[in-house]
């Protein structure tokens, strides 16, 4: 959600063209750009708001946002996210909901993805 240029969804489609892997953008700039970043690649990036997006729809949701909108989006995940599906943040968790597991990442700033499972 919120894919940015697409650094994540575009070599994620290429290194498992099995999956179906979708990003949705808001600004139109940045969409346009994963659009051609996408073009040979299995990615579907959709433009439009993470908000208004249904996530039901989804097995796995990967947000690299910022501290702020964490609730807003941990509140949609428990509402709309099918049983079984997973949340992932980069970098930024929920407060006061401890991820079920977390993996550090070998990037130059140690990040860190932390994962929450759906049980709706």
């Amino acid at each position: 959600m919120g894919c940015g240029i697409g650094s994540v969804v575009v070599p994620l489609a290429r290194l498992r063209p099995d999956l179906h892997v979708t990003g949705v953008e808001g600004s139109w700039l940045t969409w346009l750009i994963a659009r051609l970043r996408a073009a040979n690649s299995s990615a579907c990036i959709r433009y439009g708001d993470i908000w208004r997006q249904d996530w039901q729809a989804f097995d796995v949701i990967y947000v690299y946002l910022s501290p702020v909108p964490m609730p807003r989006v941990w509140q949609k995940f428990q509402t709309e996210a099918a049983p079984g599906a997973w949340l992932v943040s980069n970098t930024f968790g929920i407060d006061g909901v401890p991820p079920v597991r977390q993996a550090g990442l070998d990037d130059v700033m140690q990040s860190q993805l932390q994962y929450w499972i759906s049980a709706r």
